[in-house]
């Protein structure tokens, strides 16, 4: 049976953060963006450290909120604007390690990656929790970030299971204790499952993973679900009962341009209810996404208006921002969209839309990062008079990163082309001999 780990880092913005400046480490620290508007705060918190969570400050969370609790606790709380271009280095350095000892990995978001486990283990001859116990202290030794690894048959089995000791946890949940570990655990930890879903779920006394997993053995029951929800359910009772069609696909590119979603208005939305639209538009392009292994280096706007007279003008008006980085942070996305909406008249919006373009494949940048970083090294090293040498090593270990034979130098392509020549003339003259 397979085993998949998730690594899931802990608090990474703020640990990023805290890394840069060790004293922020015992200090509540916010990351968010400060966007002013008549003198309220109207960014959202991104990530929070351990210490401002213990405060009740949370992701998404408004910034004036954060503010609030400020004079509530009479607390200093730090608040850092957000540094993607630092987050994303560590990132990808982290990643990029995991993938030189995995081979294959699956990013789920600039935090988050699975991959399977099994052939290593057996080739370590170690238990899944002792070399995610090496993994995790190997990380935090070279990179000063701690990470918690959920372990499983399935991998969004071990996506539950790595939120659950956080932080710096480890934490399994086999097939043969889904019923133990997974069951028991509250239906809102189900992922896929989101706040309405779990919601209408309480409505009909399913309270715990375990309640929806045994709807999978009452027909009728199931029929009745499926009409108040959707095919959806069936996924999630699939998953309540530790199974997913989740795979780790291997690199492919994306073909579509971009993910866009919208709502026209009956009249213009008061400016809170506006941006409570925009931030749900942004979760479900993130969601998007991230389920599809992408990140994206733009954002865009469109809105549509009335006129001084309420009519509807059909004229879309458009603002776009590159970040300069290909994130797929609902967080990050949400504040920068926030400057670009503020650029339009709010009283007159009639309908708003929200997307990305300038999509690349998690996978894909992951590689291109390492190609880049084995160019250079190789490269670097490269003396005219041996360059016979240099193109093998070269060659051996770019294959030797991947896992796989992407690149073949001319003399063994040379080499293999007569060995193959000759093999098919033994053929022919032992098909001769024969008759």
């Amino acid at each position: 049976m397979k085993t998949f780990f998730t690594l899931d880092f802990d608090a990474f913005f703020a640990s990023c953060e805290e890394f840069r400046n060790p004293s922020f480490k015992f200090k509540p620290l916010v990351i968010g963006k400060h966007i002013l508007k008549h003198n309220v705060n109207r960014g959202v918190v991104s990530t929070a450290n351990y210490l401002a969570r213990e405060l009740g400050i949370y992701s998404s969370m408004p910034l004036y909120k954060v503010f609030e609790l400020e004079k509530k606790h009479n607390i200093k709380i730090l608040v850092v604007e957000p540094d993607m271009e630092f987050y994303l280095k560590i990132s990808e350095a982290i990643f990029t390690y995991v993938f030189s000892i995995v081979k294959k990995i699956k990013i789920a978001s600039i935090d988050e990656c699975y991959f399977e486990v099994s052939n290593i283990l057996i080739d370590k001859d170690v238990s899944p929790e002792e070399f995610a116990k090496t993994l995790q202290q190997e990380i935090f030794k070279k990179f000063n970030i701690s990470v918690s690894i959920g372990i499983g048959n399935d991998i969004l089995i071990s996506k539950i299971a790595s939120k659950v000791n956080k932080p710096m946890g480890i934490y399994s949940i086999y097939h043969n204790e889904i019923e133990q570990k997974l069951w028991k655990r509250d239906i809102s930890e189900l992922y896929g499952a989101g706040k309405k879903t779990v919601e209408k779920l309480r409505e009909l006394s399913i309270n715990t993973i375990g309640e929806l997993a045994l709807i999978q053995n009452d027909f009728l029951l199931l029929e009745e679900y499926k009409n108040i929800f959707g095919i959806k359910i069936v996924q999630l009772i699939k998953l309540a009962n530790g199974y997913s069609n989740e795979k780790i696909n291997s690199i492919e590119e994306y073909k579509s341009k971009s993910f866009s979603t919208g709502e026209t208005f009956i009249f213009p939305l008061q400016q809170i209810e506006l941006e409570k639209k925009l931030l749900n538009f942004v979760k479900k392009i993130s969601n998007k996404i991230v389920y599809r292994d992408l990140r994206a280096k733009t954002i865009f706007i469109k809105v549509k208006l009335i006129n001084d007279k309420g009519h509807n003008n059909k004229k879309t008006f458009i603002k776009q921002k590159n970040l300069g980085v290909y994130i797929n942070d609902a967080s990050i996305f949400y504040n920068h969209a926030l400057i670009l909406l503020e650029k339009f008249p709010i009283k007159k919006i009639i309908h708003l839309t929200f997307g990305v373009s300038n999509l690349k494949n998690n996978y894909y940048h992951l590689q291109q990062k390492i190609i880049n970083d084995l160019r250079d090294e190789l490269f670097n090293e490269t003396k005219i008079e041996n360059k016979k040498n240099n193109i093998k090593d070269i060659v051996f270990k770019v294959n030797s990163k991947f896992d796989q034979s992407l690149l073949i130098d001319l003399d063994s392509l040379t080499k293999k082309k007569n060995d193959k020549i000759k093999s098919k003339r033994d053929t022919i003259k032992f098909k001769v001999w024969d008759d």
